[in-house]
């Protein structure tokens, strides 16, 4: 979970310098060329996106060699966040996907485990007096903020409603030795 958060934490970067960037081309085709911040702000988006249309307006010598230096940098800085997106997006949702299923498995191959249901302050305190006894269990909790911190710490959970008997199952409610409500 840690290193979602930090992915998260360098994805933001990367999209604020990208605003960064359109917003210091947009104030230097302004200043340049005179135009204003409509004008410039289109000429950006079809320059870094690629599209070619064609200059909204005559440019100058001097916005002629800014536009190519735009379309080398800018280009490869849309590029860059394009690519970190789909990329953080794709890594969260595949590790997501593997890493549930992972779990689950070992969640399957538990006998008597005990099951915690509901990862509050109290279910976290019984959480950490099973760790130091080295006791299995599984907890069950509503909340995704609740199954991200048991995830965080290592701990095998099952995100639903504990009175549902499917996510009982899914928690090895029939091989389990005890299970309690926590909150």
């Amino acid at each position: 979970m840690g290193d979602r958060i930090e992915e998260r934490r360098s994805f933001i970067k990367v999209v604020i310098g990208l605003v960064f960037v359109l917003f210091l081309v947009i104030v230097g085709y302004s200043v340049i060329e005179g135009w204003d911040y409509l004008d410039a702000l289109y000429m950006t988006v079809i320059t870094v996106s690629t599209v070619g249309y064609g200059e909204v307006l005559p440019l100058s010598d001097a916005g002629k060699i800014f536009s190519s230096i735009l379309i080398v940098i800018g280009v490869g800085v849309a590029l860059y966040v394009f690519t970190t997106a789909i990329q953080y997006i794709v890594k969260g949702q595949i590790s997501n996907v593997f890493g549930r299923r992972r779990m689950q498995e070992k969640i399957d191959k538990l006998e008597d485990h005990f099951i915690i249901c509901g990862y509050g302050r109290v279910g976290q305190s019984v959480a950490r007096t099973f760790k130091a006894e080295q006791r299995d269990f599984v907890v069950i909790d509503q909340e995704s903020e609740s199954c991200g911190l048991a995830s965080e710490e290592n701990c095998f959970y099952v995100q639903g409603d504990a009175a549902d008997y499917k996510i009982l199952q899914s928690a090895g409610v029939k091989r389990a030795k005890g299970s309690g409500r926590c909150y």
